[in-house]
């Protein structure tokens, strides 16, 4: 290129002019500016944004869009006459309150693509899509959902032959913004595929522009070794083949890309070998082919050094190159592993949720086991965690796990916390050792407390439930004097654990008295002592969860 000079004087202004798509139907040009007006900025919250604006082209020369106009991304249009421009309009869906921006339109100017992040998006700044009405207005903008992520996509560029190609950093890539392109299919596109390397890079890449033929094309990246920050490439996608090895390295605990390691591949097929820098280890340069394997060496300060050989197959291409995502794991890591069982068995519970809440300010983490019933997640060292593990219809259990005491790599957990949960019947009984009282009294003892003190937790651990605490005796003594005295030992155990804290309207005390024996001592049979205590006992049934 040579010669390069001011697009039109008479659109630039001393603020952002951005991407441009020009119409030869009406010989529009709809372009890219930021919202600013007499340096004011127009969001409400003070938010520069951007706007899509328009301008149609007569004898060479470009109409002024908008005096004192520039700054959020706005779409506007202008009309020129011999020696003026009129006409200017803004595009219908601009506001101050958010952009719009990077127009491109089909080639019969039907339909405009543009990007942004107005409300009701799938993520940060979305792809929409407009439609030319009859005079001459646009539709109302639709998402293209099948193309936005959770991500940034942008810089939309619609190519003759239906293809749209856009830039993205929520799509799975090398890094940064990648280019990506989706086919058209139906009324919308194919799932996006990612345009690989050399194409793109572990940086920035994005703005590609292609010919009629999509053999060449010119795209934008902050990639090392360039001009400036952001610069021009000219690409030919005729060279590109599956012909280059891109490796992602990225940390197995964050799934971040990792960008200071080194890294040296050896082709074991060809018997050739290249030690990669920072700049430059997703881009292998090496004519592979499905059928060749690697040994992948990789190091980076704080982590463990990976070897290992790789082999590709179909499902490793990414278009024109071969994507190999490596993670690679920190030397000192402190990992969990283990299995759920049902209490009392070994038998596996599978899709049960573990959640790790440390006792700092960090994130917590929550898993769930797979169907075999495993599960394996990475913790942070010298850190307390209480760990929950829930599942529906079984009862929530709540343990506490320590690092700080454990040595660095895998450990089991199930040799450390209990992980042996119950599944939750209506009306089972469940027996609560160790509530003891005196002789006929029914005041809580200490020892009577602290078994206590477990419902109290089991009703916080699973705030659903509600139940009855019944209360028995053996059937010595007289009959009404054993059931008025079960319901008084009922209702003040009861009684306790409201104490606690928990509400009165989940928990209902009930004296059984000698009614309902677990044995055979009943009135004139001779049991020793032993089988008489079996009969002295307090039980909970859940009522309702």
């Amino acid at each position: 290129l040579t010669a390069i000079k001011e697009f039109a004087g008479s659109i630039n202004t001393r603020y952002h002019e951005g991407p441009l798509s020009y119409c030869v139907v009406d010989s529009t040009m709809y372009f890219t500016r930021n919202n600013f007006n007499q340096y004011k900025k127009l969001s409400s919250d003070g938010k520069l944004n951007l706007k899509i604006f328009t301008a149609q082209f007569t004898y060479n020369e470009w109409l002024k869009s908008v005096e004192n106009r520039a700054d959020s991304l706005i779409g506007m249009k202008a009309k020129l006459t011999e020696k003026d421009w009129r006409n200017i309009k803004e595009f219908k869906y601009n506001s101050d309150e958010y952009s719009t921006g990077h127009p491109t339109l089909t080639a019969d100017g039907k339909k405009m693509y543009f990007v942004s992040d107005m409300p009701g998006g799938v993520g940060g700044t979305d792809i929409y899509m407009c439609e030319r009405t009859e005079g001459n207005d646009w539709s109302q903008p639709i998402n293209l959902k099948e193309i936005n992520t959770k991500g940034n996509e942008m810089f939309p560029f619609i190519h003759p032959s239906g293809t749209i190609f856009f830039a993205s950093d929520g799509l799975p890539g090398l890094g940064g913004l990648d280019i990506f392109k989706a086919n058209h299919k139906g009324n919308g596109f194919d799932k996006p595929e990612n345009m690989g390397a050399p194409l793109n890079s572990s940086f920035d890449d994005f703005g590609l522009i292609a010919d009629n033929e999509t053999k060449t094309g010119y795209f934008s990246s902050n990639r090392t070794n360039g001009k400036g920050t952001d610069d021009l490439y000219f690409v030919e996608f005729s060279n590109i083949r599956y012909t280059t090895l891109a490796l992602r390295i990225i940390d197995k605990e964050s799934n971040s890309t990792i960008t200071n390691a080194t890294v040296n591949l050896t082709n074991k097929t060809q018997g050739k070998s290249n030690a990669l820098t920072p700049d430059s280890y997703s881009l292998y340069p090496s004519n592979v082919n499905l059928s060749d394997s690697f040994n992948v060496e990789i190091n980076s300060v704080d982590y463990i050094p990976y070897s290992n050989t790789i082999s590709l197959d179909e499902n490793s291409i990414v278009n024109d190159s071969i994507l190999v995502t490596i993670p690679i794991m920190k030397k000192n890591f402190y990992g969990v592993f283990g299995s759920v069982f049902i209490k009392g068995t070994q038998e596996i519970v599978p899709n049960v949720t573990l959640a790790f809440q440390p006792q700092n300010n960090e994130q917590p983490i929550t898993i769930t086991s797979s169907e075999n019933g495993e599960f394996r997640t990475l913790l942070s060292e010298k850190t307390s965690y209480d760990v929950t593990v829930t599942k529906q219809d079984f009862f929530t259990i709540k343990d506490k796990y320590l690092t700080d005491d454990k040595e660095s790599g895998w450990v089991n957990l199930n040799q450390f916390i209990n992980l042996n949960i119950e599944k939750i019947d209506l009306n089972k009984t469940i027996e609560i050792p160790n509530i003891y009282y005196d002789l006929g009294k029914w005041n809580i003892r200490k020892d009577a407390a602290i078994e206590l003190d477990k419902v109290v937790a089991l009703l916080n651990d699973n705030p659903n439930i509600k139940i009855e605490l019944g209360s028995h005796t053996d059937s010595r003594g007289n009959a009404e004097s054993n059931q008025s005295l079960s319901q008084k030992r009922a209702q003040s155990a009861v009684d306790y654990i409201i104490s606690k804290g928990i509400s009165k309207d989940r928990i209902v005390a009930k004296g059984y008295g000698e009614s309902k024996l677990k044995n055979q001592c009943a009135d004139g049979i001779k049991c020793d002592e032993k089988e008489h205590q079996q009969n002295r006992r307090t039980e909970i049934r859940v009522l309702s969860f």
